[in-house]
């Protein structure tokens, strides 16, 4: 596993100077890595989509899937389900499936919007709201997620939260995994579920 850029070690010990813990100050700072991975990963699963900063190369069918729509003004809406959408590199389209992904949208037609970054292309749409099928498609390159620098608070606190309750538990190797509900606190617990009900996927 690859280390995790939701929390480094040292962002870790620094949170953890506040409680009296010989055991954190015992181990290495590999260990401590170890358990920010496994909680970052356990953090992740429950959110269905990554939170640290991840490429993607969705296709979808216009006005036959959740992803992309042309609404009655004829601006064509992508929704990508990972999100944030911290950057878009390109945005193709095709009407036949015998088309290559050659027809590309200028980066000045289509912007961002909303809270989720939905992808809005008002101008030099080539669908109309009546079009659609399986074979009319937009494929979107784009990058979901978080940088280090970008993270939430409030989702660096919940993966220190889960790394300190593995390591309180002796989880120092790849142990660290699975659910902490058995070993965190009620009140740390509801901290962390609000954090996840806040980013989790929805669709």
């Amino acid at each position: 596993m690859a280390n995790s850029t939701v929390v480094t070690v040292a962002e870790y010990q620094a949170a953890r100077i506040i409680v009296d813990s010989p055991l954190d100050g015992g181990l290495s700072q590999q260990e401590i890595q170890v358990a920010i991975n496994g909680a970052t990963a356990w953090f992740e699963s429950q959110l269905y989509q990554p939170v640290q900063e991840t490429p993607h190369d969705d296709i979808y069918n216009v006005n036959m899937s959740d992803w992309c729509s042309v609404d009655t003004s004829y601006c064509l809406n992508i929704f990508p389900p990972y999100f944030p959408v911290s950057t878009v590199d390109n945005i193709y389209w095709r009407l036949t499936p015998t088309d290559n992904w050659t027809n590309e949208f200028d980066s000045t037609n289509w912007s961002l919007a909303d809270d989720l970054r939905i992808v809005r292309i008002p101008f030099a749409n080539p669908f109309v709201a009546s079009d659609g099928g399986p074979f009319q498609q937009i494929r979107i390159i784009y990058t979901s997620g978080y940088t280090q620098a970008t993270m939430p608070p409030d989702i660096k606190q919940s993966v220190i939260t889960v790394t300190a309750a593995y390591l309180k538990r002796g989880y120092v190797a790849e142990a660290a995994t699975g659910s902490p509900v058995s070993i965190l606190s009620p009140l740390d617990m509801k901290m962390v579920n609000d954090t996840i009900d806040k980013y989790r996927r929805r669709f």
